[in-house]
């Protein structure tokens, strides 16, 4: 059994449970769990630390155990090779459900905390090789400044590796047609 598939099934019944329920109770908006207690929550055993009304919210609304599912997983995609510390940056995107799954053409993926932006870029007539991005697109690009970023995509493999210079890191690449950016991690040190 595919779990990651029984995983996005169950999220997308809850979800739609959900919203069907919000609309016919008339419940209002929430608030949710930032992104950086989510994270803590994602690591290895952060549940455990997890604080009681954090918990509940996230056992109730969708959109955060959407985030925490996709949180999750990039980071046990990444758990063997990498140990997390707390300055640790950890993220993750998804292509949309329309795109493809093998680059043909230009590519700009945004994270899913909407801090980055993966950019696959196949060259002019030969669209096996090109250069891959990862660009910081919000307010903590003077954070990251300097500091190493590591992209891998779904199956694992480091596709883009350095460090972040004016809010950017960019690398040639070859192979573009076996990048899996089904769901894709990034870690800044």
């Amino acid at each position: 059994m595919n779990t990651d598939m029984a995983l996005q099934t169950g999220l997308e019944v809850w979800r739609e449970e959900f919203v069907r329920r919000e609309r016919d109770m008339g419940m209002k908006e929430i608030g949710h769990v930032s992104d950086r207690r989510l994270y803590r929550m994602a690591l290895p055993g952060g549940m455990r630390d997890a604080d009681a009304e954090d918990f509940s919210h996230l056992s109730l609304c969708p959109v955060c155990m959407g985030k925490w599912a996709n949180l999750r997983q990039a980071i046990s995609d990444i758990e063997d090779s990498e140990t997390f510390e707390e300055d640790r940056v950890v993220s993750w995107g998804m292509l949309e459900a329309a795109a493809t799954d093998k680059p043909a053409g230009p590519l700009r993926l945004r994270s899913g905390c909407g801090n980055f932006v993966l950019g696959v870029l196949p060259r002019m007539g030969d669209p096996e090789n090109g250069m891959v991005t990862l660009e910081v697109v919000s307010d903590a690009a003077p954070e990251m400044e300097g500091r190493k970023a590591t992209v891998k995509d779904h199956g694992g493999r480091t596709i883009l590796e350095g460090t972040i210079r004016q809010a950017r890191l960019a690398r040639k690449i070859g192979g573009l047609s076996r990048l899996d950016l089904a769901r894709w991690s990034v870690v800044v040190k």
